[in-house]
């Protein structure tokens, strides 16, 4: 304890750092002659008072045991609510002396543009006097009062409610004040309070005491309002920029699989540091206005992509449709990867837990007579979380972000559609000299020596290949593998029913379409996949029925008639030569064409004998 007195009478001496501590009428304190033997026998006598003083207080605390250094104490601590022993409070005077002069008066360093002056003051007190804490403080009040004061605990509790006090002093400023300031200043409140994490493992109070002023109905409007405004203007300046729909890692494409533009970064990194500012506050509805706050702006920036993609519907296989698409599936990756984190999960959690809770209390509050004299910050928080509930859907989907994800889904599998459907119209177009063409007069299929592509081919083989390349090209490979495995399908019904289905060929022409369709429409799907004849079924098989010797064909055609009329109509598949005609077609690998189509297609050969 005399340690402590010492270092206490030290640390008040100190006239040059703040004269408000010299006592009055001293003159000797503040003048330049302190070297006088004037000078030198008053401060003997003041350490001697001091001495004598605080011997005193020792004595009467250790008469007294480990209760009587609460009796004495001579402050409480306004964050945790504890009583500071004496001697502790000896060494904080002092410092609250230095910090009202330096950050509450008219000093420069009380700059209201700098909150990190006085933070950074704070931390430097903090860590500096924390090994003396430890090693001096603490042993002797852990002997005199039983160990039940942790000195640096009450330590940083008192330089925390210093913190508060500026805080609060600061905010009718800070509200009139520009959004940039306002920002900048909760900017450094949430650095220091994450500082003192690291500080000491026992400031879950002190900390939550710090953000609890951030809550106040007043600081948090205008926090939520300049959090609105500043995405509002990062999201405006982004749309507007000449790059807004060029991917971001334009450079490294090769390696970028997810193709985003520089808008879609933007939104989405500003809405992640938005949530690194909100997660330490300790109040579950704080937490999640600022989550609907989030939700809002990319909601915003969706409609934005929704009137782009209208406009853009003439061009669906254009730069700009990629772009808009590639941006959905970013914004759905990442709030899906959102709704996986342990912080959102435990809001989802807490918000279940609340809700019935919350319920409970406005039945009770609006069944009691004293329910207006409710808190303000709570009316405040009730009415702007009326909007924000969870969507009534099944226990595994409830989730904060399922109907924005629902609604994303919906949008990204509609302008996949619609690519598919442009690409798929090209092919149609080209398709029709490829159809028209006459099938019946191409030359035996034995007398043909190289067989090559046929000339009203070659412009459906180059528009394809062309759109297909354009799309691997423009989208990520999660948006790419739904568009080539739907217009494989696609493809695959439409030749089949409206070009092998309706023409009508020779053995040259059967040999010629089967080389056209097998060997060179099919493999342009060979960089999508290792085998892609099996996204073709109806065409592979429908091919090999054509490619069948001619006496093949046409014994399998009069087996066809034979089981036909066993059944009498070829709807009814329970005959038994029906059902051994099935396990005849199994054989020959034709598993997807029932016999109606199957009969239809060997139909096409002008050169296999007429059965009716």
């Amino acid at each position: 304890c005399c340690v402590v007195t010492m270092f206490a009478a030290a640390t008040s001496c100190c006239c040059c750092c703040c004269p408000d501590a010299v006592p009055s009428g001293c003159s000797i304190w503040a003048g330049s002659d302190c070297c006088c033997c004037c000078c030198c026998w008053v401060r003997c006598w003041w350490w001697v008072c001091w001495w004598w003083w605080f011997v005193l207080v020792v004595v009467v605390c250790a008469g007294g045991g480990g209760g009587v250094c609460y009796v004495i104490s001579s402050s409480v601590d306004s964050v945790g609510h504890d009583t500071v022993p004496y001697p502790l409070e000896l060494m904080i005077q002092p410092l609250r002396k230095r910090f009202r002069y330096h950050f509450h008066g008219k000093r420069q360093t009380n700059d209201i543009q700098k909150p990190e002056w006085y933070l950074t003051q704070i931390r430097s007190w903090m860590s500096s006097h924390s090994p003396f804490l430890l090693t001096y403080v603490q042993p002797l009040l852990s002997e005199c009062c039983g160990g039940k004061v942790p000195a640096e605990k009450l330590f940083i509790r008192s330089m925390i409610s210093l913190v508060i006090s500026k805080l609060r002093k600061d905010t009718s400023q800070l509200l009139t004040a520009e959004p940039a300031l306002l920002s900048h200043t909760i900017d450094e409140i949430l650095s220091f309070t994450s500082d003192l994490s690291g500080l000491t493992p026992t400031t879950a109070v002190e900390r939550q005491a710090l953000l609890e002023v951030l809550e106040e109905e007043a600081l948090l409007h205008a926090w939520l309002s300049v959090e609105q405004l500043l995405i509002t203007d990062h999201l405006d300046k982004s749309l507007a920029s000449l790059t807004a729909w060029q991917p971001h890692y334009r450079e490294v494409e090769d390696i970028d699989d997810t193709r985003a533009p520089e808008c879609a970064e933007v939104v989405m990194t500003y809405a992640h540091a938005v949530t690194d500012r909100y997660k330490q506050l300790p109040s579950l509805e704080p937490r999640l206005l600022f989550c609907r706050l989030q939700l809002q702006a990319i909601e915003r920036y969706m409609l934005h992509i929704t009137r782009l993609m209208q406009a853009e519907l003439s061009d669906c296989t254009g730069t700009t449709f990629a772009s808009l698409l590639c941006a959905v599936q970013y914004v759905v990756d990442v709030l899906s990867e959102w709704a996986e984190q342990p912080f959102f999960l435990s809001l989802e959690e807490r918000l279940q837990n609340d809700e019935e809770e919350r319920r409970e209390r406005e039945r009770e509050a609006a069944s009691s007579p004293s329910s207006s004299s409710a808190l303000p910050v709570a009316k405040f928080l009730t009415s702007r979380l009326s909007s924000l509930k969870l969507s009534a859907q099944s226990e595994e989907q409830r989730s904060l972000f399922a109907p924005l994800l629902t609604k994303l889904n919906s949008i990204k599998q509609k302008m996949l559609e619609n690519i598919v459907e442009a690409i798929l119209s090209q092919f149609r177009l080209a398709s029709k000299p490829f159809v028209q063409q006459k099938w019946v007069s191409f030359p035996p299929s034995h007398d043909a020596v190289v067989q090559e592509v046929s000339d009203a081919a070659c412009d459906l083989l180059v528009s394809l290949r062309h759109h297909l390349r354009v799309a691997e090209k423009r989208l990520p490979g999660k948006l790419f593998t739904p568009v080539w495995i739907n217009l494989a399908k696609q493809i695959d019904e439409f030749v089949f029913e409206k070009m092998i289905m309706s023409v009508t060929l020779n053995d040259g022409g059967a040999s010629q379409l089967h080389f056209d369709l097998m060997r060179n429409l099919v493999p342009l799907f060979s960089s999508c996949t290792a085998r892609p004849e099996r996204y073709f079924p109806l065409v592979k098989e429908a091919c090999s029925l054509l490619a069948l010797q001619s006496g093949s064909a046409a014994l399998l055609r009069a087996e066809l008639a034979a089981a036909a009329k066993e059944n009498t109509s070829m709807s009814q598949l329970e005959g038994s030569a029906t059902m051994a005609m099935d396990k005849e077609l199994a054989r020959m690998e034709i598993k997807n064409l029932d016999q109606r189509q199957v009969w239809g297609v060997l139909s096409r050969r002008i050169d296999l004998p007429q059965t009716s």
